[in-house]
């Protein structure tokens, strides 16, 4: 019954296909489980829906991905769909009630963290994972990075008054209303991932042709940031730093493998208002289970090539940073008067929404 199910749905994908002109705009899948073993099969099914999507669409592959994989793509200009496939796990308070949950990469890394920082042009964001959905409704909650005003929805089977709800919960694309117009379809589980990843490319094809069909109204936007290098160090000379992912306001932005030398990684640092510093909350998270060395980071800004320290590990009254394991980044207010318009970049974006 499931080879006629699969069969059938390969075929409606076909015909949607057919309808697609090329687009500038990219497709993304990102494969966080193994090529082989017990998910052969679904992966190679997954890439035969890949090889129809491409007579349509400019579809990117990332096998067994990594977080280091991951972070550096979701939040590329060029994307108009991401979907990825993976383990996910809900987390329970009292056993009973869903209160969030975890994404995995590969490695069994937590990157549940990373998806605010999806770029304004993604149109649909599929997580072919288990228990995702609560992740999600947590961050709008919590207005974390570009997912707050996306529509979430799920294409995977339903239980529906004790019937099954084989499509997706919205013959209702045209009647989603949302401000960013980007879609975050969770499917139930990653069980029939192959059919889930064909269900869920087969509405994003249909919602991005109906996005298509609306006039637009665009219009641009002038944004101001602050550029701001940051540098780790070991605490004590010859120890191994961890590897860690750096956190600004709820989002994971960048990934630090572990290294026995100083790491150096930028962060681009929206300017909202003249109090800006002060609500930046940045931090260093360590990913091994028992934490031994995150370092010592500083956060600086050049000027005719002198230095600006703007930010530094909180330290205790003995020198040493404060928290095992994860470690609180705090403006240098004392630095902040030096801030003159050298150190500030200005961009126009044009932004479209039907």
């Amino acid at each position: 019954m499931v080879q006629i199910y699969w069969r059938f749905l390969k075929i409606l994908l076909l015909l949607l296909v057919s309808e697609v002109t090329i687009a500038s705009n990219k497709w993304l899948v990102i494969l966080s489980i193994p090529r082989d073993g017990t998910f052969f099969e679904t992966v190679s099914r997954i890439e035969a829906t890949i090889e129809h999507l491409q007579q349509g669409k400019k579809v990117e592959v990332i096998y067994e991905a990594k977080i280091s994989d991951i972070i550096k793509n979701i939040s590329r200009s060029d994307l108009e769909a991401i979907f990825f496939v993976g383990h996910g796990s809900a987390l329970l308070k009292n056993g009973l009630s869903v209160t969030g949950g975890r994404i995995l990469d590969i490695d069994g890394v937590d990157i549940s963290g990373i998806w605010g920082s999806v770029h304004h042009n993604l149109k649909w964001l599929g997580m072919i994972s288990c228990s995702t959905r609560s992740i999600f409704e947590a961050q709008q909650r919590s207005k974390i990075g570009n997912l707050e005003t996306a529509s979430l929805i799920s294409t995977g089977k339903r239980q529906l008054r004790g019937f099954h709800q084989p499509f997706w919960d919205l013959m209702n694309l045209k009647r989603l209303k949302n401000v960013s117009n980007l879609v975050i379809d969770s499917p139930p589980n990653l069980v029939e991932g192959e059919v889930n990843f064909l269900k869920s490319t087969r509405a994003a094809l249909k919602y991005v042709q109906q996005l298509e069909q609306k006039p637009s109204s665009c219009k641009k936007i002038r944004t101001k940031s602050l550029r701001i290098w940051f540098q780790r160090k070991a605490s004590i000379p010859g120890q191994i730093l961890d590897p860690a992912i750096v956190r600004m306001n709820g989002v994971d932005q960048v990934y630090l493998e572990g290294s026995h030398v100083s790491q150096t990684w930028q962060m681009i640092i929206p300017v909202l208002n003249e109090d800006f510093l002060n609500k930046i909350k940045i931090s260093i998270r360590s990913i091994k289970p028992n934490a031994t060395n995150l370092g010592e980071s500083v956060g600086f800004s050049y000027q005719q090539s002198e230095v600006t320290e703007f930010f530094r590990t909180q330290l205790s009254s003995e020198g040493k940073p404060l928290g095992v394991g994860l470690h609180v980044m705090k403006p240098a207010h004392h630095n902040l008067r030096l801030l003159d318009a050298s150190n500030f970049e200005l961009r126009t974006e044009t932004v479209c929404h039907p």
